[in-house]
């Protein structure tokens, strides 16, 4: 049987990295297993979710969504399998397609779970559990409970059975490792920047008058997925001042956008690729001629953001130096942002916003909004804080930058990766406005 090579699969020896990387980390801690809750593989909240590299993803080499028993010492166990794909497995399937851990098992169940921690000798260990969420790095059940990690009262019904066993949430200490890459999960960020860039060279040549929001969306995922990486929706905006948000024709309501002459396309949360589940984003603004003083002036300040970002990202200085500096030009300009200037990825764990006064300048615009519908005016910074983070090579970031200018936004941006000696751009098209039909 032949079948289109997407090189998403990681190796044995990748395997063993993380691996041991997991234990080490377990042993410092000084626990006796990690818990990495699942929801299901089919059953899980997005599209998005299923690619993301979570932990379950990260020990077992397969798809997201299912629940790994990963103890200090002998082997794991995988929960929740769909018995619908476990009965397609032949001798015949390939070695790369199967997850590396051996011990498969289809329910992820109170009952399971527990019967799989007694099984390692775990009925009065130390274990930690949670998982890497899609957006706010670790997530344990001592925060909150979902589809994707199991209900409330699966967890429940497990401490209840286990009484003795000694269960703490997932922190983001083991996340700050996962963040620095191995040399094979960088090859893999650079297949799916590469996608995307693709992708966003499609959508430029794709925006014209007379195109829609549809041809845009098309060209994006048709382009990633013929470039061997998996998309997530997109999420498109357009119109003569695009402040933000996504059209809900992309969710079942209303009818796909038709351009015309001075609209901008904005395709700020939308080219999203996927590889073996490590991401690479884009982020891309497109002009229909005439471009309005506006816009040009928006696209002037996010540019300069990137510009700023991409000198200071260097291996050894606080992350949060980076967040200051691509928050300055839109402040100086008396712009504003609605999402954060950078976050880092794969996970997506850590990012920084724009200033202060840009928020406090965003919610008094906003202000009658806030009123009407009931929200609080005031400002919100984008992201999560940095602490004390400090750059390492290996570290892949967003950048994304967004300048706003009353109802006008331009968002830029790509994929970037901390070096040695400094910072490599995986990403050119999207990081300054283009205008329709021109690269």
């Amino acid at each position: 049987m032949s079948r289109l090579n997407w090189h998403n699969i990681p190796s044995e020896k990748e395997r063993d990295r993380r691996w041991q990387l997991v234990r080490d980390y377990m042993r410092g801690k000084g626990v006796d297993a990690l818990l990495a809750l699942g929801g299901g593989i089919w059953y899980v909240d997005n599209g998005r979710f299923i690619q993301h590299q979570t932990l379950d993803r990260y020990l077992s080499g397969w798809a997201a969504g299912a629940t790994v028993l990963f103890p200090l010492e002998g082997e794991p166990v995988l929960l929740g399998a769909p018995l619908g794909t476990l009965i397609k497995w032949t001798p015949d399937t390939p070695q790369g397609e199967l997850p590396w851990i051996k011990d498969i098992r289809v329910h992820a169940s109170a009952v399971a779970i527990v019967q799989a921690l007694e099984e390692k000798g775990l009925k009065n260990g130390r274990v930690i559990a949670g998982n890497i969420s899609q957006v706010g790095g670790a997530s344990g059940p001592d925060r909150w409970t979902s589809t994707v990690w199991g209900t409330g009262p699966v967890w429940e019904k497990i401490m209840s059975m286990l009484p003795d066993c000694k269960f703490e949430g997932l922190k983001n200490d083991l996340l700050m490792q996962i963040l620095v890459k191995s040399d094979e999960e960088i090859a893999m960020v650079r297949l799916a920047a590469n996608a995307v860039e693709k992708a966003m060279a499609a959508v430029v040549k794709a925006v014209k008058v007379g195109a829609s929001e549809l041809d845009v969306y098309i060209a994006i995922l048709e382009t990633l997925l013929r470039n061997g990486a998996i998309p997530s929706e997109p999420y498109i905006t357009s119109g003569p001042a695009t402040t933000t948000g996504a059209e809900l024709w992309q969710h079942g309501v209303g009818s796909p956008r038709v351009f015309e002459p001075g609209d901008v396309v904005n395709c700020g949360n939308c080219v999203f690729a996927y590889v073996g589940g490590l991401e690479a984003q884009g982020q891309l603004t497109v002009a229909i001629p005439p471009v309005s003083n506006e816009n040009e002036e928006c696209a002037k300040i996010a540019r300069e953001s990137y510009e700023v970002g991409l000198r200071a990202l260097r291996p050894g200085r606080p992350f949060q130096e980076v967040v200051d500096a691509m928050a300055a030009p839109a402040e100086r300009a008396g712009a504003w942002g609605w999402y954060p200037n950078l976050h880092s990825m794969n996970p997506i764990l850590i990012s920084g916003g724009p200033s202060d006064a840009s928020l406090e300048l965003r919610a008094e615009y906003f202000k009658e909004y806030y009123l009407k519908y009931h929200d609080t005016p005031g400002p919100r910074r984008g992201g999560r804080p940095a602490g004390d983070v400090i750059l390492k090579p290996g570290m892949v970031f967003e950048f994304e930058p967004d300048a706003c200018l009353g109802r006008h936004r331009v968002n830029v941006g790509g994929t970037v990766l901390v070096t040695e000696n400094g910072a490599e751009a995986l990403n050119e098209v999207g990081t300054r406005m283009r205008v329709a039909g021109e690269i």
